[in-house]
């Protein structure tokens, strides 16, 4: 124990310093990391953090500190630094069985699915609905390089595990979701929600689903939904201000767009939805810049053209829009919104051959 001598004359500011190094200097590595679950129990996530670096300043060996932060980091979303205290934590002792599912969640993040396919292997003795979750995030990566069928075969092979699970039901959502059967999709999410109410994942896949359907008011109950269940939620945040940018909801919607830039100011999402809602509001130039720099950070997003090639006719640069509108229809024949853009360009051109020869496909889909 630190015993302090008081002096008449010490102020009490002083007092108060040398109390609190007194309380700090004798903490150990392993009292900081019991402070961090204190605070990771009750949401405190930046305090949690603050103790944790503590502990392995104190010892950088502590593997359970180490595990610790890797799972903070990944509620946050930081899927490189998670990955990385978390393979270190193993190093230090940690059951690679405890962690080889927050690993394989800290690839995905980062979108490396070659490697969580290729490299990353569910290893044994994983309980059941463990088994499940990595089958799905298996699945999830198939997708995300447009491999359905193998997704499938994933989404399949975890509801041979644990056909109850909400994460199966997941999985069949989301294999009918991109087969366009959505009203099974609804279904199958239906399912998972009655098992686990504030299932993220599954909030928002069926705010997709009213997305597509038309029904956007739903969909934004739905994704404001997924953003309480769940910290790392910028793709929700991202999703609601679409649905607000749509209904005209500008004020809600500049409040979820200043919420992404403070998150994320460089991403070509938070860009095209500032040109978006730039446009909506009539300030064409500003729009322009956000759109263009959202072409820059992701070049060849025909929705981020289109809108480009929206704006440029708005200021009267038709030609500049034509060329990009031309470019998407020839990427993407059935982009019927870009297509429907440039027959009206043909018009004003007087080209009335090209605007028919457009304007005759989707006729006879029924799409105009």
């Amino acid at each position: 124990m630190v015993m302090i001598k008081i002096n008449k004359g010490m102020s009490l500011a002083l007092l108060m310093l040398l109390l609190v190094a007194g309380c700090n200097r004798d903490r150990t590595d392993g009292e900081y990391v019991d402070q961090a679950k204190h605070y990771q129990d009750s949401g405190e996530l930046a305090k949690a953090s603050i103790e944790l670096k503590n502990a392995l300043r104190v010892n950088p060996e502590n593997g359970e500190a180490r595990r610790l932060l890797g799972l903070l980091y990944l509620t946050i979303g930081n899927g490189e630094s998670a990955e990385k205290e978390l393979r270190r934590a193993v190093e230090l002792k940690v059951s690679y069985q405890a962690v080889a599912l927050p690993i394989l969640q800290a690839v995905y993040l980062q979108h490396d699915y070659r490697k969580m396919l290729q490299q990353m292997k569910m290893p044994e003795g994983l309980d059941r609905e463990t088994q499940v979750e990595w089958l799905v995030l298996r699945g999830r990566a198939q997708l995300e390089m447009g491999k359905l069928a193998e997704a499938r075969g994933e989404f399949s092979a975890a509801a041979r595990v644990a056909p109850d699970s909400h994460q199966a039901q997941l999985g069949r959502a989301l294999d009918a979701f991109f087969s366009k059967n959505y009203l099974a999709a609804d279904g199958y999410l239906d399912a998972a929600l009655a098992r686990n109410p504030r299932f993220a994942e599954a909030l928002t896949l069926k705010g997709d689903v009213r997305y597509l359907q038309g029904r956007l008011t739903e969909a934004e109950v739905l994704y404001t939904q997924a953003i309480d269940a769940r910290r790392n939620n910028s793709a929700d945040v991202y999703k609601r201000a679409r649905v607000r940018l749509e209904v005209d909801n500008l004020a809600e919607a500049e409040s979820d767009i200043k919420m992404l830039t403070l998150r994320v100011p460089n991403s070509p999402e938070v860009q095209f939805l500032r040109g978006v809602f730039e446009m909506r509001n009539g300030r064409l130039e500003s729009a322009e810049a956000a759109l263009r720099d959202a072409d820059r950070l992701r070049q060849g997003n025909a929705e981020t053209q289109y809108y480009l090639a929206v704006v440029l006719g708005l200021r009267h640069q038709p030609q500049q829009a034509r060329a990009i509108l031309e470019s998407i229809v020839n990427r993407q024949p059935g982009n019927y919104l870009a297509a429907r853009q440039l027959s009206g360009i043909y018009l004003q051109q007087g080209n009335f051959e090209d605007a028919q020869k457009l304007l005759k496909v989707f006729a006879a889909e029924k799409r105009w």
